[in-house]
């Protein structure tokens, strides 16, 4: 065997290409692994329901202050009813915003878990079928299908090309998911 016969055979390659390689003359490299680089990670992002917490106590505060900062007894909110319909209010604007938080933060922790175990699934290859309508971003990869907007208050990756998102036709990715929920997404170098 001559030297570059030795090359071929310790490259691994099948036995027709191997021969083939030898009549034609022709120098086979072996196949290097596709690079990949992390463009999102569930696991890396902050849990959307933080902004609904916020917004709720935001609000209870609005609703609330004007009746600590009272310092006459009469006035615009005279009356113990008022007083009893504005705390109430407040209470269930806080009720609100905390139930909304924990059934998010919840449904965060499981996309995230489930990211490092065996629930989540992974499609590789090229980005096909490729769709932008009224700010939604369609693709799919691997027969996988994904669809998502910039306006999605779930978590998973929704950055659509409008709003620099880096998914474009034919560009090589590997999208971990689970359910329809991409929740990891790399691309290649």
């Amino acid at each position: 065997m001559n030297g570059k016969a030795v090359i071929l055979a310790e490259a691994g390659l099948p036995t027709s290409a191997f021969l083939h390689a030898l009549q034609s003359r022709h120098t086979i490299t072996p196949h290097k692994p596709m690079s990949y680089q992390l463009v999102y990670d569930i696991a890396d992002s902050g849990n959307p329901a933080t902004g609904a917490l916020l917004l709720g106590l935001a609000g209870a505060v609005v609703l609330l202050v004007p009746l600590l900062a009272r310092r006459q007894p009469g006035g615009w909110l005279g009356t113990r009813l008022s007083l009893a319909i504005w705390l109430g209010l407040g209470g269930l604007l806080m009720l609100a915003a905390f139930s909304t938080y924990q059934a998010d933060d919840a449904n965060h922790r499981m996309l995230t878990e489930s990211s490092h175990n065996l629930n989540a699934r992974v499609a590789s290859g090229p980005v096909r079928d490729f769709r932008y309508e009224r700010s939604r971003e369609s693709f799919c990869v691997d027969g996988q299908c994904f669809s998502y907007s910039e306006a999605d208050p779930a978590d998973g990756f929704h950055a659509t090309a409008e709003m620099g998102g880096p998914i474009k036709p034919g560009l090589p990715v590997r999208v971990t998911y689970v359910g329809e929920v991409i929740v990891r997404l790399e691309v290649a170098q």
